[in-house]
């Protein structure tokens, strides 16, 4: 049951992943194409996901026997994961989350959110993901999931969000860049100052 749900992480990582470094790349693209993007997006992942696919006797070789507290701390990691994906999804809409404002902006700037889940950190929706595939690798064992977060993490910290903040700060000027000196980008702070 473990390697499958473990297969199913790494099946599924990549078109998040293309997704949230395509769409900011190359908005003046998708908005031409419109809905058609997410069968353009689709079909990059495809090829991605048969070779993780042919690949996984090599992705799942390695497993680490964590104890049984480790174990129950990924469950927990992956329950948060969640209530932060779904409480953000609710916070911004589903059509956020997967892009369409990209695909389809309605030429309204909209309004920032700097309440609930955004007074805390400033990206929720990629600290779920963190935690969602920190908790995977603690619950599975399977150490190319300790690999995948390590990777999701560098790439969210160092393209994704550099990307999504330059958009950001397109669309709201001040307010965002006010908003950023107050609120940790990824990390949330324990105690305030």
């Amino acid at each position: 049951m473990f390697k499958e749900l473990a297969l199913m992480v790494w099946m599924m990582w990549p078109i998040v992943t293309i997704t949230l470094i395509l769409l900011p790349l190359l908005p003046n693209l998708w908005r031409k194409i419109g809905i058609l993007t997410y069968l353009v997006l689709f079909t990059f992942w495809l090829p991605v996901a048969y070779l993780i696919l042919l690949s996984q006797d090599l992705l799942l070789q390695i497993t680490v026997d964590f104890h049984i507290i480790i174990v129950f701390l990924g469950f927990i990691l992956i329950i948060i994961g969640l209530i932060i994906h779904t409480w953000t999804a609710k916070l911004l809409g589903t059509k956020a989350l997967v892009g369409y404002n990209v695909v389809r902006p309605d030429n309204e700037k909209g309004s920032l959110i700097t309440s609930s889940l955004f007074s805390i950190v400033r990206h929720p929706t990629y600290l779920a993901h963190t935690s969602l595939w920190l908790g995977f690798f603690f619950l599975t064992g399977f150490l190319s999931l300790m690999i995948l977060t390590l990777l999701d993490f560098l790439i969210t910290y160092l393209m994704i969000i550099p990307l999504e903040e330059k958009e950001l700060v397109q669309r709201f000027g001040q307010e965002y860049i006010d908003y950023k000196k107050r609120v940790p980008k990824f990390f949330p702070r324990l105690f305030r100052s």
